[in-house]
């Protein structure tokens, strides 16, 4: 990695939050809807683009036969009020609030910086590349891949372009683990709006699922956030 990377700038560039949770005990009863005018009331005229923030659940059981069943639910899970200039959030929940401050780096070799010194700091040794993952054709597929929430930040009329990169960059029989972001539908995204279902019929015809799980998120993602670990047919 040399300096001559500076110039560049990322079109979508990353984003680094800073986050402060405030947890409370809401009083027996409490329905989160119930708070949304006094919530206008207190950051609308700092934070005035609001949104409604739905939580979706699932659960993966097993029969005595072996046999797997999906379990889901959703509903309202709080509000989202963001500033003018999309940097700073409040958001409004059961449990209390959170406050984040949103620092987009503002270059690729910044980027870098910062991701091969982590690697170097947990004594790890990779390779880092700049290709555009939906149309390029890698050298050599992987045995594993992992995404965080890509899916749900590309527009959905590319997802399918996105199913077919998955099987381009993986080995038949390899792994792919990935993390959605199960928002409903979000007109003025990204992220865009993602549903189980629809990630069931997009990618079980090539994958067979191992297991799925809600993971442990930063709170204001908390919930929403859905892990599923794929392996790709052989035939």
């Amino acid at each position: 990695m040399t300096t001559e990377s500076a110039p560049f700038s990322l079109i979508c560039a990353p984003i680094i939050e800073a986050v402060m949770d405030i947890g409370v005990e809401p009083p027996p009863g409490f329905e989160v809807a119930g708070c949304e005018a006094r919530a206008e009331e207190c950051f609308a005229a700092s934070y005035p683009k609001k949104q409604k923030q739905f939580i979706q659940s699932a659960e993966f059981t097993r029969d005595a036969a072996g046999g797997s069943q999906l379990v889901t639910g959703n509903g309202l899970a709080g509000f989202l009020f963001r500033s003018a200039d999309e940097k700073q959030i409040v958001q409004v929940k059961a449990g209390g609030f959170a406050f984040n401050r949103l620092a987009p780096c503002d270059s690729i070799f910044n980027y870098w910086c910062g991701l091969w010194f982590h690697t170097k700091a947990a004594g790890l040794k990779a390779e880092f590349q700049l290709t555009n993952f939906l149309e390029s054709e890698p050298a050599t597929p992987f045995d594993w891949m992992f995404e965080h929430t890509l899916y749900c930040a590309i527009q959905p009329a590319r997802r399918d372009d996105y199913v077919r990169a998955v099987l381009r960059w993986l080995k038949p029989g390899g792994q792919f683990l990935a993390v959605h972001y199960m928002l409903r539908d979000q007109p003025d995204g990204p992220p865009h709006g993602c549903t189980q279902q629809e990630l069931m019929e997009r990618f079980l015809p090539h994958f067979s699922l191992k297991q799925g799980w809600v993971p442990r998120s930063l709170p204001n993602r908390a919930g929403l956030e859905l892990m599923l670990w794929w392996q790709r047919r052989t035939v």
